[in-house]
């Protein structure tokens, strides 16, 4: 299951259980990731953080009560499972603009729908083609991204590269709580030599604003294109890649020029005691029209 499919899966489990107390442990648990990992990812495919979420939905709810049975402050509260009532008061006036005790008054409405990030990044894909790949998704073209990108060579040149990168993270605070970052990463073109050595390319997005100042940590841009995706482990990547060359050849699409990317939920992972063939991607392989499909 790939990552978008799995916060899909911890929004449905968020759904279900807007009536209760949701611990950030429990729908990291139906996504399949770590709380870190969750709530960064979660952040970067949404919009919004996890507590944003289930507060909006909530809040998108109570106001439904408010309006078809008066509900008052104290019930609602109890009912959405919050801490207290002013805990309630405030997160509803947070999304509102009002107490609930004076939203009635108002001429307003609010509603904030369930997300479907499947909605948000899935291309309308062919469902025979689905049915034979239920693994493998077209995407919506990715739009560009701005990354602070490292390479490093050797026979395990991701272990350096990542090193790398993470020291440039911290010292630049970009991986704090709320940040919506990406990892990336790919095996230089053409890099790999008769002695097992290989470039590799670790890198992370960054704002617009981001300064680089002179160092080994460079910007590089990554286009705007279009991918399928699939979550394989590192050392499924060249069976992954075989089901991606009959994908092509059954969907109309051919192989893009644009680079391939293998997304990392986190990077210190290649430094940690999990064996390197063990660590999980997203693969993504980049797509085109064939010329005798373009418009």
């Amino acid at each position: 299951m790939n990552y978008y499919d799995r916060i899909q899966k911890s929004i449905e489990f968020i759904e279900s259980n807007l009536d209760s107390y949701i611990e950030i442990e429990d729908a990291a648990d139906a996504a399949k990731m770590c709380s870190t990992e969750y709530l960064r990812f979660f952040y970067a495919v949404t919009g919004y953080t996890v507590q944003d979420y289930i507060g909006k939905r909530k809040v998108s709810f109570a106001v439904k009560d408010i309006k078809r049975e008066r509900t008052n402050t104290a019930n609602l509260a109890a009912k959405y499972c919050f801490s207290s009532i002013e805990a309630f008061s405030m997160v509803f006036r947070t999304n509102t603009g009002y107490l609930p005790s004076e939203f009635l008054d108002q001429n307003i409405d609010y509603s904030f729908p369930k997300i479907d990030v499947r909605n948000l990044y899935y291309d309308y894909q062919d469902p025979q083609l689905l049915s034979k790949f239920p693994d493998i998704h077209l995407l919506k073209p990715m739009p560009r991204m701005r990354t602070a990108a490292y390479t490093s060579y050797g026979k395990a040149p991701e272990n350096d590269a990542c090193e790398i990168i993470m020291e440039y993270a911290l010292e630049n605070n970009l991986l704090c709580r709320f940040c919506s970052f990406r990892i990336f990463g790919f095996t230089v073109p053409d890099s790999i030599k008769s002695d097992g050595t290989y470039g590799y390319t670790i890198c992370i997005t960054v704002g617009d604003d981001h300064v680089f100042q002179d160092g080994p940590v460079k910007e590089m841009i990554i286009g705007k294109g279009q991918y399928v995706v699939a979550t394989t482990t590192v050392s499924n990547i060249v069976e992954t890649w075989e089901r991606y060359k009959e994908w092509l050849r059954l969907s109309g699409f051919s192989h893009g020029s644009h680079q391939y990317l293998e997304e990392h939920l986190l990077c210190c992972r290649w430094r940690e005691e999990e064996p390197i063939n063990d660590i999980e991607i997203n693969l993504y392989m980049p797509i085109d029209k064939n010329k005798t499909n373009r418009d």
